[in-house]
């Protein structure tokens, strides 16, 4: 059947009382839309389910106890800002940008005893661009 009215007679279903009929056109849908007859059926024997039920009864002091419980989570003082802001997620992604950016830093430092004194000059050093340490010319001219 048609997606909208399988959904309208649905809700229709849903919010029904137990033994309420339906309009007279969602009655005649679910006369001829086994979906809908299936899915009401159901609705009915879970209404009847929980209507046979018995009443459960709270403990005498529950009403007490659940007052004294929400008063004293209110009165909990609130962790200071920057805890809060050290545990939330832009703090752990900031400190993950830290952890790669000193781990890149340090695997592009030369080894102790490679002629390039500098870890930002290693790459170029690598690749040929860069005359060796000792030399006379300073670095850029």
């Amino acid at each position: 059947m048609n997606g909208n009215v399988c959904r309208d007679v649905r809700q229709e279903i849903d919010q029904s009382d137990l033994r309420d009929s339906l309009s007279a056109g969602s009655e005649a849908h679910v006369g001829i839309c086994a979906a809908c007859a299936t899915f009401r059926d159901e609705r009915l024997r879970l209404r009847e389910l929980v209507g046979g039920l018995q009443p459960v009864a709270a403990p005498a002091d529950f009403e007490m106890r659940l007052r004294a419980r929400i008063a004293r989570e209110r009165d909990l003082p609130r962790q200071p800002f920057i805890f809060r802001f050290v545990m939330s997620t832009p703090a752990i992604v900031v400190a993950a940008v830290l952890v790669i950016a000193v781990g890149a830093i340090v695997s592009a430092c030369p080894d102790p005893g490679s002629p390039v004194k500098s870890c930002w000059l290693a790459p170029a050093f690598a690749l040929g661009q860069l005359p060796a340490a000792d030399s006379a010319r300073p670095v850029g001219y």
